[in-house]
């Protein structure tokens, strides 16, 4: 049966958002004034693929090959030709024991298929639930991972994938997996720091560093130097081994000739000359190189010092690496070393000195600045094809990523995977069973063959005819067609036109009772579909009938298709309250029986059409309905179009019934005189002025507020407020 209807952009029903019809029963009883929207519903159902309803939905218990059949205008105009032809309704006719044994047992066997499919599909929605939930799991798992890349340098990576964690699971699993990668999130992390910001520019590339070699290899270090040898000094210095201490002393002649530095005794000026003599050139030239060799070392110290305090050499790419800084301060203490040693030289040029070589110190600094150099080439390479470098960022994020899903995605896939398995077995089951389900069909069908005609539902037909008190007309076989029948007018052959002859109550009653017929059959031979499979909707049966006939068409409903309880689910669509109580009174007494196979609902439009759920005794009669409709103007649920004439036909109700029309008529007289506002409103409602032409216009934007605020005001100048009250709900006895 069908669960739920919704209905959207149909006719008078919202196109912004849809109308739910919940609560759905075996039997669905809606009353609504006419052009609320009841025959739009009743319409889908009749084609619910037609394009007209495309945002419209039906809801089914399970999937069955339900057949809906609906009664309306269009249902006329569709079976009822302009040469009176109608199609045969085939329906069990004379016995045949085997045909029907088969068809029994064939009956049977749908059932029972139908029950196993039942049972079937509704393990398939379990299991298809199961499956919905874990995919739910699997996706909101994935998607915590993105909090651990939010607001860092990868942010970025995450634009797109933030507010879905579809979007994020879908992404995840359409990147390949591989299980070696040569990255990680940190470094990544830095590459997009790398190239964060609006003002990149590119680094200029470290200078490498010249050798020392042909200072701190220089034979003159491991030379003693000493005075010439010619002085007859030469020999005590020798024996004194100490000629750096004379040239120390040398210095201090020059202060005061006379005197000796070193004893304070006076000297003689040949003793001078003698000891000068002892310094020769051959001397001062190789301690002046020892002190240009110094010079120039220095030089080179203060040179590196200032490079690596340089800003160049401040960057990270020379800071972050360790073993060159290792190697920077390594290099710069033996310098110092060396330059120590060279000083001392100076000091003492007899003694000799062993420098460090650091030229191994200075390749392996090359080395490194080489490497530092080629990570700034590729550093300069990414910026200026920046957008290149970020999407190579962004796969490798996301191949992180999908590596770091991997476990999570794994048993996902097993659980996945077992209950797919497993639905996959109750397809071939559902599949099997679709199988048998065709095979009965066809049982039923090749039997029903033997053993259906038309003339039962002649017979049917032509009874009720009788029976509902119309005369002048009956249905016939048509000669030589045996699957039709024909309208023939009584003491004459005459075979066309009759149907367009017919007032409309007899078309109406003559169209309603094939429909009946219909119902129990079918215009195909050859059908199989059982009566527990239709769905039957019947939209205003007593439309264009005299009140004499409600009452019947009431009766048939409920004989022929309510109360055999022989169809899946019936709809019964009516704006006539007098046709919808009386459904009521044949519906079961008992509440419960009532409550369980009764549902009833309400169809009204204001802007767009609504449908609401209906207590049993909350419509009771037409007066009482009037009442309803202005309550539900009050209180925010207006049909402005015709609150108007709702308000006149209240008035015209009550105030014949206590025979006050006159008193009516005056009040409202004096009404339209005080207040011109509202003159075309009392005129309107005044019984007396329905011919005036005034009576003829549009209200234009009616303000359901202040126009039952007049309505209230007829009923005080008239002296009859307590009932208005009580009607309204508010306090007060009726009058």
């Amino acid at each position: 049966m069908i669960t739920s209807i919704s209905m959207q952009a149909a006719a008078s029903f919202s196109g912004q958002q849809p109308t739910i019809i919940n609560g759905l029963k075996a039997v669905n009883l809606l009353y609504g004034q006419n052009g609320t929207g009841k025959s739009t519903i009743g319409r889908f159902l009749q084609d619910p693929t037609n394009f007209d309803y495309s945002k419209c939905q039906l809801s089914l218990d399970a999937p069955k090959n339900y057949e809906i059949i609906v009664y309306n205008t269009d249902f006329s105009d569709a079976n009822f030709s302009s040469n009176d032809s109608l199609k045969g309704i085939f329906t069990l006719g004379e016995e045949n024991i085997e045909a029907e044994n088969a068809i029994s047992v064939a009956s049977q066997e749908l059932q029972r298929l139908d029950g196993d499919s039942t049972a079937l599909t509704e393990k398939k929605v379990t299991k298809n639930t199961k499956l919905t939930a874990l995919a739910d799991k699997i996706k909101k798992t994935l998607f915590a991972f993105k909090k651990t890349h939010e607001n860092t340098e990868l942010d970025y990576c995450l634009v797109g994938f933030k507010g879905s964690s579809k979007s994020f699971y879908q992404q995840v699993i359409s990147t390949k997996y591989s299980d070696t990668l040569d990255f990680s999130i940190d470094e990544l992390c830095q590459q997009a720091k790398e190239i964060s910001g609006s003002n990149l520019s590119e680094k200029a590339l470290l200078p490498l560093m010249s050798n020392f070699e042909s200072i701190e290899q220089d034979d003159i270090y491991s030379e003693v130097i000493i005075g010439s040898t010619e002085s007859y000094l030469s020999g005590v210095i020798e024996q004194l081994n100490n000629s750096d201490w004379v040239k120390q002393g040398k210095g201090y002649l020059s202060i005061n000739n006379s005197q000796c530095p070193f004893c304070q005794q006076s000297i003689k000026s040949s003793l001078t000359q003698d000891i000068n003599e002892l310094f020769d050139k051959s001397y001062d030239d190789k301690v002046t190189k020892l002190v240009n060799i110094r010079d120039s070392y220095q030089v080179s110290i203060t040179n590196i010092e200032n490079t690596l305090a340089s800003e160049q050499f401040q960057d990270k790419y020379v800071n972050s690496n360790s073993k060159l800084q290792s190697l920077f301060s390594s290099l710069q203490l033996d310098l110092q070393f060396n330059l120590n040693e060279i000083n001392k030289k100076v000091q003492e040029p007899s003694k000799c000195i062993d420098l460090k070589s650091t030229g191994n110190t200075i390749n392996d600094i090359n080395i490194q600045l080489t490497a530092v150099n080629k990570g700034i080439s590729e550093f300069n390479k990414k910026i200026t094809n920046i957008d290149v470098t970020k999407k190579n960022i962004k796969n490798h994020f996301w191949k992180l990523i999908r590596n770091e899903s991997e476990t999570v995605l794994q048993a996902f896939k097993a659980k996945y995977k077992g209950f797919k398995d497993e639905i996959d077995v109750i397809d071939l089951s559902l599949a099997s069973n679709n199988k048998s389900f065709i095979e009965q069909n066809i049982i039923i069908s090749e039997n029903n063959k033997k053993i259906t005609n038309i003339d039962e539902s002649i017979v049917n037909i032509n009874n009720s005819i009788a029976s509902l008190g119309l005369e002048g007309f009956k249905i016939k076989n048509k000669e030589g067609e045996n699957n039709h029948y024909f309208l023939q007018r009584e003491g004459t052959t005459r075979t066309n036109n009759i149907y367009k002859s017919l007032s409309e109550g007899e078309k109406t009653l003559i169209t309603f009772l094939y429909f009946l017929e219909l119902c129990q059959g079918s215009t195909n031979s050859e059908s199989s579909v059982q009566k527990n499979k239709k769905i039957i909707v019947v939209d205003d049966p007593i439309s264009s009938l005299s009140h004499n006939y409600i009452y019947d068409i009431a009766a048939l409903i409920q004989q022929r298709i309510l109360k055999a309880s022989l169809y899946a689910q019936v709809f019964i669509l009516t704006h006539n309250l007098y046709f919808f109580h009386e459904m009521l009174k044949t519906a079961p007494r008992r509440e419960s029986t009532f409550n369980n196979r009764y549902s009833l609902f309400r169809v009204t439009k204001d802007q767009s059409s609504q449908v609401t759920a209906l207590g049993k005794n909350e419509i009771q009669n037409d007066y009482q309905s009037y009442w309803h409709f202005i309550k539900d103007a009050k209180n925010g649920n207006p049909n402005n179009a015709i609150l108007p004439n709702m308000m006149r036909n209240i008035l015209e109700y009550y105030f014949s019934f206590i025979h006050k029309s006159d008193d009516l008529s005056d009040k409202l007289v004096e009404l339209e005189s005080e207040d011109t506002e509202f003159k075309p409103l009392y005129r309107y409602i005044n019984r007396e002025s329905h011919s005036d032409s005034i009576n003829i216009l549009d209200f234009g934007e009616v303000d359901s507020i202040r126009f039952i605020d007049k309505f209230k005001i007829i009923f005080e100048r008239t002296g009859f407020l307590e009932h208005y009250q009580v009607m309204m709900g508010e306090t007060g006895i009726a009058g």
